[in-house]
């Protein structure tokens, strides 16, 4: 099934292959959240009750090449904090880590899970890179990084109880530094699109309530509203 993301310069066409939905967990200098977001399934819906969340996104954690002053980069960890509950240093576990799945390759992969509601905050990512001299790098970009003297570097979401929200697709970007970069879809039939596909991958997943409303950034993203 293809999929549709629109992006700031040009309309693009990602075609996936059947994913399985992944499940949430951390790499090492990322610590794992201590109760971490819930992959969806209906009967862990079901035990959680209407006081919770969904939220969806897609992540494509294939290798780039050519990327910025490197041979070669690839995303491999994003994380969230929930702004209700701060986190003060770099070593605390975010309330909610990604990273790329062994073998990810240019398909994307699609994500449901189970949150607490309220506002998330990107409180870190990380990029493995390939210098021309074939040294390996993590360029890690902590919480101390991301968030500061109350100003975001990335971004935000926002999900309510009983809510099920999808905030984008994530990519990485290619300037002088490798970024994430938040895009989307950018018409209702190719979000139908997307819905269809997410409700044969997650068994009870009610697409009929799902919102468009996207990570909100100016630094990995541009606005966008569905037309």
């Amino acid at each position: 099934m293809k999929r549709y993301l629109r992006f700031d310069f040009d309309m693009a066409t990602f075609r996936h292959l059947p994913l399985l939905a992944a499940l949430i967990f951390a790499t090492p200098s990322m610590a794992r959240s201590a109760e971490p977001a819930l992959t969806f399934t209906a009967e862990a819906m079901a035990k959680a009750g209407a006081e919770r969340g969904v939220v969806l996104l897609a992540v494509h954690w294939d290798r780039q090449w050519s990327c910025g002053d490197y041979r070669h980069a690839q995303l491999t960890a994003l994380a969230f904090d929930r702004a209700a509950k701060r986190k003060d240093n770099d070593q605390a576990a975010a309330d909610i880590t990604l990273t790329a799945p062994d073998g990810a390759g240019g398909a994307g992969v699609n994500y449901a899970f189970i949150v607490e509601p309220g506002e998330y905050w990107l409180s870190g990512y990380e990029v493995a890179a390939m210098r021309e001299n074939s040294e390996t790098v993590l360029l890690h970009h902590p919480r101390s990084r991301m968030i500061h003297d109350g100003v975001l570097e990335g971004g935000r979401f926002s999900v309510a109880a009983g809510e099920l929200v999808y905030i984008g697709d994530f990519a990485l970007a290619c300037g002088k530094d490798p970024t994430p970069w938040r895009h989307f879809m950018g018409s209702r039939g190719a979000f139908a699109d997307y819905l269809a596909t997410l409700g044969e991958e997650f068994a009870g997943l009610p697409t009929d309530k799902a919102v468009f409303r996207l990570f909100e950034t100016y630094t990995m993203g541009v606005p966008f509203t569905l037309p």
